[in-house]
C-alpha cells in the first residue's frame, strides 16, 4: 500500500535561509508550489529527479498564528503542540509523507486499528489526503494520487 516517501514538512521560522540551503548549499531546485497554488510561505524543494521531496512551509516569527492555525484546522488533534518554541531540531518537521495506493484498504485498516484520522482533498492537484499519527506521534500524511 506504500509506494514510497512523498515528502517531508519542514517548518520554518528562517524561510529564506532554509530555501538558500537547499537550493545553493545541496543544489537541489525550489519548484514553488504544484498545481498554480501561489504561496510565499511555501515551497517545494526538488531531488535531481524533479521529486518534490521537501515542502518547506515558512512561519511569521512575528505573526505565526496564521501558519499555526491552518496546521490546526489541517491536522486537527493529530498536532498536539505548536508554536515558535516547537521549530527547532527535528521538532520543525510536521509531517511525513509517503505515496501510497489503494485509498479504501488503507482508509478502513486504519480504522479498525481505532486511529484517529483526518481526511484532506487537493483537487488541483488530483490528490486525496489521509493523516493519521504512528505510536510516536509523528504525524503521517497518506498521499493518493488520482491524476
Amino acid at each position: 500500500m506504500i509506494r514510497s516517501l512523498d515528502h517531508v514538512n519542514i517548518v520554518t521560522k528562517n524561510f529564506p535561509e532554509t530555501i538558500r540551503f537547499y537550493t545553493e548549499v545541496l543544489g537541489m531546485k525550489n519548484a514553488g508550489l504544484p498545481g498554480g497554488m501561489v504561496s510565499n510561505k511555501n515551497a517545494f524543494i526538488c531531488d535531481d529527479n524533479d521529486n518534490a521531496v521537501l515542502h518547506i512551509q515558512g512561519v511569521d516569527p512575528q505573526d505565526p498564528q496564521s501558519t499555526f492555525d491552518s496546521i490546526r484546522q489541517r491536522l486537527g488533534n493529530l498536532r498536539t503542540s505548536i508554536g515558535l518554541a516547537d521549530l527547532n531540531g527535528s521538532a520543525s518537521i510536521e509531517h511525513v509523507a509517503f505515496a501510497c495506493h489503494d485509498y479504501d484498504a488503507v482508509r478502513e485498516r486504519l480504522r479498525r486499528n481505532g486511529l484517529e484520522m483526518r481526511f484532506n482533498e487537493v483537487p488541483q492537484m488530483g490528490l486525496r489526503q489521509i493523516f493519521v499519527n504512528d505510536p510516536n506521534g509523528i504525524t503521517l500524511e497518506l498521499n493518493f494520487r488520482t491524476a
